[in-house]
């Protein structure tokens, strides 16, 4: 039977030991429980803002992303032109030249530390994490960061659209395609029904049996089919249609 506690435990800073494996939402958890979730990462305090272009270390200015700092804050300086510079930085004033800070040393700072983001117009919320192979040399090796989780903005490539969460194929500059086997011996005239939505298409033939291009009268009924007129029907399956727009 559990005993129950009816009050707070003060441990004078001792620890608990031998912690089992929480495994209820109100269970304690032990410290290899903790590791474990954060494996890959090894998240270090939070920076107030992070740069969005090269600061002067040595004359940072009154204020980094739009946010005016304070002696003491910390912030992280990942876009510099010279690599070697990019790490977590104590701000001590305009013109005085930023520090590295504690926890952004040789030793400290290391493939996969994390940084969450407070402040900043344009990296407010985000977290960054060190992409550079071990073994880093602050000051000597160059460290690249690479945005992860929440605030990554997307932007649509070439040939897409992008409405909230959603891709989407940009029709006006890639085209689609439409395919398919046509022949009614019944009928000198076949409608394709492609549903492109579009007169533009190009619509061709051929024969399945040899991939010879068949020429034939076509007229565009509707933006959603193709209508296909022969001096003879042709045989079922024979021909292959292809609509593209």
């Amino acid at each position: 039977m559990t005993r129950k506690i009816g009050n707070g435990l003060d441990l004078q800073n001792q620890r608990i030991q031998n912690v089992g494996t929480g495994s209820q939402p109100t269970d304690a958890v032990n410290l290899a429980q903790v590791q474990s979730l954060l494996a890959g990462l090894s998240w270090h305090g939070a920076v107030r803002v992070a740069s969005t272009g090269n600061i002067n270390l040595a004359s940072p200015g009154a204020a980094i992303d739009g946010v005016t700092m304070a002696p003491g804050n910390r912030f992280l300086a990942k876009d510099q032109t010279v690599g070697a510079e990019n790490g977590v930085y104590v701000w001590n004033g305009a013109t005085a030249a930023a520090t590295r800070a504690a926890d952004g040393v040789t030793g400290t700072l290391n493939a996969g530390a994390a940084f969450y983001v407070d402040e900043g117009t344009v990296n407010a919320d985000t977290a960054f994490t060190v992409t550079t192979d071990d073994t880093i040399t602050v000051g000597t090796t160059a460290i690249a960061f690479a945005k992860f989780g929440a605030g990554i903005a997307y932007t649509a490539g070439t040939g897409l659209t992008l409405t909230g969460t959603q891709f989407a194929i940009n029709t006006t500059v890639v085209a689609r395609k439409f395919s398919t086997n046509v022949g009614d011996r019944s009928s000198t005239t076949i409608t394709v029904s492609h549903n492109l939505g579009t007169l533009d298409v190009v619509a061709q033939l051929y024969l399945v049996s040899t991939g010879e291009t068949v020429e034939t009268d076509t007229v565009r009924p509707s933006t959603g089919t193709v209508a296909f007129t022969f001096a003879t029907a042709p045989a079922a399956g024979a021909l292959r249609a292809v609509i593209t727009g």
